[in-house]
């Protein structure tokens, strides 16, 4: 008796009973990413999927004070690092969609995704962060690199604002794209979350204090909205090579009193001190993504972020938040200013953002990611979506 194609036994928790598994993927990840493996994870949760995730690395440490064995003890996770030989194109020829984060890093997990192409029948899921624009020669050696895969059969998933734009310059104009985002650990309170608004209005900022971050610009736009505005406060969150300059801004401008600085702090115990706040500020020069923004969203925080943030296309211009010009001080604290002067306006954006950010939550990334590609293995028409997974390319 033959088999259908998509149509795979597996063994799924009493080994007594069968369970049809229609969509066999298999993922390859430089390292287990904190902010995609949360929707493979759900993914993976989805009746008649099966999922394994090679990582390349053992960056357990990747970020502390996460339980990385109880994570890694998933029969999910295959650690390619003690095995680079399971690789074979006999290995890939099993699943029915192969996925990477990313395409041009590491060359193991280029020659995959090469070997995958041409020597397997899978669709080729490239999951991707864009870049920061440069002329010269990482360009054209990025460019000779990608060459190869600009074929039908390579979808991407395009993280950020302009991401595919990225791909498009470089000649991948054969790719169909969909809009994707990274997430992040959905919190363990009720999500149906009512805003509160103090009578201080508390901005806070999450990161690294490096120049990139620009978090001096803050600290200066800060400085102008508390001088029109006595009920205001920022804490700070993060270490780097600017913390001592950061300070020193601070007692310059004399805000002493109104600016906090609480050094690194770790995830887990940070996000429940978000719903403390009520609004997150990130002035980055560039940021891939920027995973802070959906933690904020998640806790009913407004976000002001500026247009090199690429995680911006979560934050809906005038609904739960505002964009800026990077570099534009003035700017940044004008929409500071607005919501300080309209709590109105500010309480209709908390209750706004943790609407907006379900739709980035990883089961509902995992649920439409699904529905796509069901679609592509039935040969029928697509779903068409909105905000996450919108078609991109034309």
């Amino acid at each position: 008796m033959l088999i259908p194609r998509y149509l795979f036994i597996s063994l799924a928790g009493d080994k007594s009973q069968l369970r049809p598994i229609r969509m066999k993927l298999f993922f390859l990840l430089s390292y287990y990413n904190i902010h995609f493996t949360p929707f493979l994870d759900a993914l993976a949760q989805i009746e008649g999927v099966e999922i394994k995730v090679g990582l390349l690395n053992p960056l357990a440490k990747f970020r502390p004070g996460y339980d990385w064995d109880a994570y890694l003890s998933s029969d999910t996770y295959i650690r390619i690092y003690e095995n680079p030989k399971l690789l074979t194109s006999e290995f890939l020829r099993k699943y029915h969609y192969i996925g990477f984060l990313g395409l041009v890093g590491e060359s193991i997990l280029y020659r995959t995704a090469l070997r995958a192409l041409y020597f397997t029948n899978a669709q080729v899921l490239v999951f991707s962060e864009g870049w920061k624009q440069k002329s010269g020669f990482s360009n054209f050696s990025r460019k000779l690199a990608l060459l190869p895969f600009n074929r039908k059969r390579v979808s991407l998933f395009a993280v950020g604002a302009n991401a595919y734009d990225d791909y498009k310059k470089l000649g991948m104009t054969k790719w169909k794209a969909y809009r994707f985002g990274f997430t992040v650990f959905p919190p363990e309170r009720d999500r149906h979350y009512q805003a509160r608004i103090s009578e201080e209005v508390k901005f806070i900022y999450i990161g690294q204090l490096i120049e990139r971050k620009r978090i001096l610009d803050l600290i200066e736009a800060f400085e102008r909205c508390a001088n029109r505005n006595d009920k205001v406060s920022l804490s700070i969150y993060g270490a780097g090579k600017q913390e001592e300059a950061a300070k020193e801004l601070v007692s310059k401008l004399k805000i002493n009193n109104k600016v906090a600085f609480w050094g690194f702090v770790p995830s887990k115990e940070l996000n429940s001190k978000l719903g403390n706040y009520d609004c997150l500020v990130l002035p980055s020069e560039y940021d891939g993504w920027g995973a802070v923004v959906n933690e904020a969203m998640q806790n009913g925080l407004a976000v002001i972020v500026s247009d090199g943030v690429r995680a911006r296309q979560i934050v809906q211009e005038g609904e739960n938040g505002f964009h800026f010009p990077v570099g534009k001080i003035e700017a940044l604290a004008h929409k500071m200013h607005l919501l300080v002067a309209n709590r109105e306006m500010l309480y209709v954006f908390k209750n706004k953002s943790s609407k907006l950010i379900i739709d980035y939550y990883p089961e509902s990334l995992a649920k439409k990611v699904h529905q796509l590609l069901e679609a592509k293995i039935k040969g029928s028409e697509e779903p068409t979506f909105e905000s996450s997974l919108k078609v991109l390319s034309v």
